[in-house]
């Protein structure tokens, strides 16, 4: 692919928009192909199919391919891992927490691009950092992942009120105790004023 007929070129990779991959050669992990295909129809490019991902960057690297087609954690991962040469990630089916995707060229993609890459190299602080995100994807906590900046990190979660919850607790507790001794109290009345049949007779000799 030519990557200066390309926009935006970030650190040497590129982040690819459907329109970007048409009629180029783009490399799936085996079973991918579909969701792709569902995703972008009509969208003519040719397919390697591969049984790993991993095969694909290889591939990718020795320019048998011009890009790779997977889940942006994915490339998340891989990425994070294994130092690359360039950076290369193609769109997004399902959007993630911090995945963006667009099917059309759009005018502000360079500096979506450009926000990324510097989360991804840490060359300012966000909160949570990039490799902490990847920890809690993985983990399969994709609703953690946010970020801010330090001041507003926890922004958006949500914060115990303790003595709230402990006064809602003690009043519940309350409202039990007295249900117990009501009943307790209509027990005995009761069998205090039962009919006689089923009142216990008289001790008589």
């Amino acid at each position: 692919m030519d990557k200066t007929a390309q926009q935006p070129v970030v650190g040497g990779g590129l982040l690819l928009t459907a329109a970007d991959m048409k009629g180029t050669t783009v490399c799936f992990q085996a079973g991918d192909e579909a969701t792709f295909s569902n995703a972008f129809p009509g969208l003519g490019v040719q397919k390697v199919l591969l049984p790993s991902l991993k095969s694909c960057y290889d591939q990718l690297r020795q320019g048998k391919v011009d890009s790779v087609f997977g889940v942006r954690e994915q490339h998340v991962a891989h990425l994070n891992t294994v130092k690359e040469d360039a950076w290369y990630v193609t769109p997004i089916v399902i959007q993630q927490a911090y995945a963006l995707a667009w099917l059309e060229r759009w005018p502000y993609a360079s500096v979506v691009n450009s926000a990324l890459l510097t989360w991804k190299e840490g060359s300012a602080t966000a909160v949570p950092s990039y490799s902490d995100s990847v920890n809690k994807f993985l983990a399969g906590r994709p609703v953690d992942i946010m970020f801010s900046d330090p001041e507003t990190a926890t922004a958006g979660q949500p914060k115990w009120r303790w003595g709230l919850l402990a006064s809602t607790i003690a009043l519940v507790a309350l409202y039990m105790a007295l249900q117990v001794r009501l009943w307790a109290l209509c027990v005995s009345c009761a069998t205090t004023h039962l009919p006689a049949p089923w009142r216990r007779p008289p001790y008589t000799r």
